[in-house]
């Protein structure tokens, strides 16, 4: 998902925080350049902390802005029982 939203491979959650770092969280959305998704499938949700979150969403709005405004169906999977 990093990788669609950034246009970069993000190998780490190490990596994912310090380019968190570097982008203002209130900026305007990075360029999407691939085709948009009609339905984005979240999967292993339990394990979703803020920063995981925060591409989450920015990967859904601008997928969105993409499509012209139209959603996309979104599919969330995770266990309540399991958690790291």
């Amino acid at each position: 998902m990093a990788g669609v939203l950034l246009g970069q491979v993000v190998p780490s959650d190490g990596a994912l925080i310090k380019l968190l770092e570097n982008i203002d969280k209130c900026s305007k959305l990075p360029r999407w350049t691939s085709t948009p998704f009609d339905i984005i499938v979240l999967d292993e949700f339990q394990d979703c902390n803020p920063e995981t979150f925060w591409l989450v969403e920015c990967f859904v709005r601008a997928n969105n802005l993409r499509k012209g405004g139209q959603p996309a169906r979104i599919v969330v999977l995770g266990d309540e029982r399991q958690s790291i």
